[in-house]
């Protein structure tokens, strides 16, 4: 991620996911948590588009598809 810029920040480079071994449902919000495991959440949101994730699907953000506000 880009450093807050007027408290607006976003991912610069894309982040990919592992290909899903089993169909994962109707994706409608996303998170960003402090580690991979035992962590905690800081922050989430719905996705403006959600998205059905079937086995072999590879989802990803490309870069500049995350954009935080902090007000």
């Amino acid at each position: 991620f880009l450093g807050p810029t007027l408290g607006v920040t976003s991912n610069v480079t894309t982040v990919t996911f592992p290909a899903a071994t089993a169909d994962w449902g109707l994706i409608v919000a996303f998170g960003i948590f402090d580690a991979a495991s035992s962590s905690n959440l800081l922050i989430w949101a719905n996705l403006d588009v959600s998205k059905y994730v079937y086995t072999g699907d590879v989802p990803k953000f490309v870069a500049g598809d995350i954009v935080i506000t902090l007000e």
